[in-house]
């Protein structure tokens, strides 16, 4: 899942999925998701140019 931050910059949110069923075997059709839980995160930015570079992650703000 991605979004565009307040800066311009691309996040991108990489989710392990688990199913009822074994997607490889049954498909993803009428198999429900049982748990979404986040693993990573990665920023990118946009250039001038247009070309989309990987950037380390935001510094916290307090």
């Amino acid at each position: 899942m991605g979004k565009i931050t307040e800066n311009g910059d691309v996040e991108v949110k990489n989710f392990a999925v688990r199913y009822e069923k074994d997607p490889a075997k049954e498909g993803y059709t009428d198999n429900k998701m049982e748990e979404m839980n986040e693993v990573s995160v990665e920023y990118f930015s946009i250039t001038p140019e247009g070309r989309i570079t990987p950037r380390s992650a935001p510094l916290a703000i307090k």
